[in-house]
């Protein structure tokens, strides 16, 4: 169990939100922070960095998902372009957002492109596949929450 300190305890006070670079490496570590803190909420970029070669049910991926059980816990959606290894329209991610969007619900789901810092996308479009592409199969409230509702509740605290 994470030991709770001033710097967590400042940061839960000041309702700011913590973003994480975090792979399977590091994945229980982020579990152990949600529980030590609950009233943090701790957004894992890219997904955790999935291993497409692992797939869905791949270990590293499985922890991922197994985070969902704290509701502090939300995730940010994958560089497509960084991520992918088949390219545009990035249809290999489609399967890891799929399991995401279903263990954690759209309201703890947040866009993220890595734009401007993700060159090798063609373009803004071509970055947010298959991120709609995925979204299309869920409503237009869970697509608003995922594409621009989560960003504004999760920073307007800020």
């Amino acid at each position: 169990m994470a030991t709770r300190g001033p710097h967590g305890e400042a940061v839960a006070e000041a309702g700011l939100p913590v973003a994480l670079h975090a792979g399977k490496e590091n994945i229980a570590l982020v579990g152990m922070l949600a529980a030590a803190y609950p009233g943090i909420v701790y957004l894992l970029d890219h997904l955790g960095r999935p291993d497409l070669r692992e797939g869905i049910g791949g270990s590293g991926f499985a922890a991922v998902l197994a985070l969902a059980k704290h509701e502090n816990v939300w995730l940010k959606t994958p560089n497509a372009p960084f991520f992918s290894q088949q390219g545009s329209p990035y249809d290999d991610l489609a399967p890891f957002l799929v399991a995401a969007l279903d263990a954690f619900g759209a309201k703890r789901v947040v866009w993220g492109s890595d734009w401007p810092l993700c060159t090798e996308a063609a373009s803004y479009q071509d970055a947010r596949e298959p991120t709609l592409s995925v979204l299309r199969q869920y409503g237009e409230n869970d697509k608003r929450l995922v594409l621009r509702g989560n960003f504004e509740r999760l920073y307007h605290r800020v």
